[in-house]
């Protein structure tokens, strides 16, 4: 799986951010490049062998393959991944980085959540695939569509 990254001027002005509370993190990694999101981790001693720790990571760009690299998924510890997307526009999330992120680390269960029941999502919601790579999904309540709750302090 080849990683090209995105290049586009627009996302390149993203800003993403790290949020803490009681000692939980979340990167939500807006649009960005994803070298500058790794680099920026980088100075936060992040590294192959002292990962960096996530709750859960807002994953860039709604889940388009360009913008969360293996680089950067090689230096997060984290097993919760969010995507913010009704994959109306570009088709998002992208299934080459789905595939990333669970092939990034096979041990540990993950858990996808997605804020929308959509082509692109549902087709992860099988038990055969969840079950062979160690993730489940997480939807909205139907009727709540664009919003998911998570306890990430639990």
């Amino acid at each position: 799986m080849d990683f090209k990254p995105d290049q586009t001027k627009p996302n390149g002005s993203s800003i993403a951010f790290i949020a803490q509370y009681n000692g939980a993190r979340v990167l939500m990694a807006a649009d960005a490049y994803s070298d500058i999101v790794e680099a920026s981790l980088r100075r936060l001693c992040a590294s192959e062998t002292q990962r960096y720790r996530l709750a859960c990571l807002k994953v860039a760009h709604h889940g388009s393959q360009g913008n969360t690299s293996p680089g950067l998924l090689g230096i997060i510890d984290c097993t919760c991944f969010a995507f913010s997307t009704d994959g109306s526009r570009h088709g998002h999330p992208d299934p080459q980085l789905i595939a990333r992120i669970l092939k990034a680390d096979p041990q540990r269960p993950k858990t996808l959540v997605f804020n929308f029941r959509q082509p692109q999502t549902l087709c992860w919601n099988v038990p055969a695939l969840m079950q062979k790579w160690n993730y489940r999904c997480v939807f909205p309540t139907v009727g709540q569509e664009g919003r998911v709750a998570l306890d990430l302090l639990a």
